[in-house]
């Protein structure tokens, strides 16, 4: 959605490591290693201008804007509607050590005056995609099979989420992802849950804090996008930079002291988490204060997926007094994370919330007043009656209804049926990357004479750090620049060649699998 105010922005799923209530860690840890590799060598390789102009892209805010509301005419338009799922976004407060100051203190200014609280998550330590699919979709991963990866096992067809929801209200639904396009099949998952745009890291600008992708990245990538649509948006987008490791080193410096008696190098897995979760801190406040400081009605859901995976056994927060031996609230201890909902154009009216992550659905509907389904209809008053559903296995109190729960699971299982028929359809044709990804002009200069080689330039829009210069067939050597500037050697042969040459801009993922190209662009020396 085009805002009032309009900033130039110059900006460059998580490696999910599944992890169940009984603490099994999946099979594909091999390829996760390799893909914790390919991410730290594209680190090294960042470019060295990195967002220059950090300082003046978002406006800054006094406290008393963050709580202000947009004008009443402005409060009737359909609001922004963004979700930003927090790699393993926690509160270490909660710990007993000492940290020589508060890792995420905009998140706790933001708790002191809207609503939020805990949720509580299918997965500890990873397992992202699962935890998407119960905030997307209001499906719970009680009922499926232990040690499934929903997004491959149930998301084979179009089934009902919160992007078809809004899809039919008139929304524009994009999911960003700082992660490769294939990890769990996203492409193809995006589309099922109805977004009509998916941008993953390939067509990120380069800004990377430690081996991962900036959250601040993640972030600008929502504003550009809200600010290049006229419809209202619904923008789902997950985060990196806080992804296990947390070894020493991990980031350039940590700025966050731990004070605590602890054994080993906890100490310092702890200081690495609380940087970590500072920079997601400081994302989240670069997001709330652009919308603060503009004019569009919009509300922000944001959450951790999971805990932070501290050891095995959960080591580290043991050692920190935090897990007690046979604590019988283990289930709620291990598997709960913070979430807060921000808006500028409701009354305030802040509570203190604790509830499923399958539930949040329901609840972002209605705190937003957007109208429900019949699904999120039921699920809101099935959270109003039980909004915390313990695991089977756990050490609860919490009594269910038994037969609310099979209501909710036969439910469940009709909206995940492929003969479900879905309310809404995608209002759009879906885009993977951007529509208008494209080279608008080109120069050419001799490199030198002795070798025949020279450079090509190009110029155009959204050149992510996967791109790749090809001409006349020919992948070139490629140093990107910026998103509107590439360069290319290009080979005496093709100097040699006669005009004009065919040039397109690819995007390569780090298997060198092309999976998007400019339209031709034609070039005469």
């Amino acid at each position: 959605m085009k805002v009032a105010v309009m900033l130039r922005i110059l900006s460059g799923k998580g490696l999910y490591m599944p992890h169940t209530y009984k603490r099994k860690l999946s099979l594909r840890s091999a390829s996760i290693v390799c893909l914790l590799a390919v991410f730290f060598l594209m680190a090294l390789v960042s470019d060295s201008r990195r967002i220059v102009e950090v300082a003046r892209m978002i406006p800054s805010v006094p406290d008393e804007q963050i709580t202000a509301k947009v004008s009443a005419l402005s409060a009737e338009k359909q609001p922004n509607v963004i979700v930003l799922l927090s790699e393993s976004f926690w509160d270490p407060t909660q710990l007993d050590v000492q940290f020589s100051r508060d890792p995420i203190p905009f998140f706790h200014s933001l708790r002191k005056t809207f609503s939020g609280g805990w949720m509580l998550s299918p997965q500890h330590g990873g397992g992202t995609a699962n935890v998407e699919f119960e905030v997307l979709t209001g499906n719970a991963m009680r009922f499926l099979p232990k040690n499934t990866i929903a997004y491959e096992s149930h998301v084979t067809h179009p089934i009902e989420s919160l992007a078809t929801i809004l899809n039919g209200q008139g929304y524009v639904s994009t999911a960003i992802s700082p992660a490769p396009h294939y990890l769990f099949n996203s492409t193809e998952v995006y589309k099922r849950l109805g977004f009509s745009q998916f941008i993953s890291l390939e067509f990120f600008p380069r800004d990377y804090e430690g081996p991962y992708m900036a959250d601040r990245a993640v972030v600008r990538q929502i504003i550009e996008k809200a600010a290049a649509t006229e419809e209202p948006d619904f923008i789902f987008a997950n985060t990196m930079e806080n992804h296990y490791h947390y070894y020493p080193g991990k980031f350039k410096a940590n700025t966050i002291e731990v004070k605590a008696n602890l054994p080993g190098g906890s100490a310092g897995l702890l200081e690495t988490l609380a940087q970590g979760l500072s920079g997601a801190d400081r994302a989240l406040q670069e997001l709330v204060e652009y919308y603060a400081a503009s004019k569009e009605p919009t509300v922000i859901l944001f959450f951790g997926d999971h805990q932070p995976f501290l050891e095995k056994d959960y080591k580290v927060y043991r050692e920190a007094g935090y897990l007690k031996e046979d604590d019988p609230e283990e289930w709620w201890k291990m598997f709960s994370t913070p979430f807060v909902i921000w808006d500028n154009f409701l009354p305030m009216n802040k509570q203190d919330l604790k509830m499923n992550a399958s539930f949040l659905l329901p609840a972002l509907l209605e705190h937003a007043k957007l109208p429900d389904t019949a699904y999120t209809k039921f699920l809101r008053e099935l959270s109003k009656q039980t909004p915390v559903i313990p695991p089977d296995d756990a050490k609860s109190e919490i009594r269910t209804d038994e037969a609310a729960l099979r209501q909710y699971k036969e439910f469940q299982e009709q909206m995940l049926s492929e003969a479900q028929t879905m309310a809404q359809k995608p209002n759009r044709p879906f885009v993977f990357g951007y529509a208008d990804f494209r080279i608008d002009s080109a120069s050419f200069e001799r490199k030198s004479r002795l070798s025949g080689e020279g450079i090509i330039t190009l110029t155009g829009k959204h050149f992510g750090l996967g791109s790749k210069v090809v001409i006349n067939g020919q992948p070139l050597k490629t140093t990107w620049k910026s998103q509107d500037t590439v360069s290319a050697v290009v080979t005496s042969a093709l100097v040699s060649a006669s005009d004009p040459w065919s040039v397109h801009v690819v995007v390569e993922d780090d298997k060198e699998k092309e999976i998007a190209r400019t339209p031709e662009f034609t070039f005469t020396r």
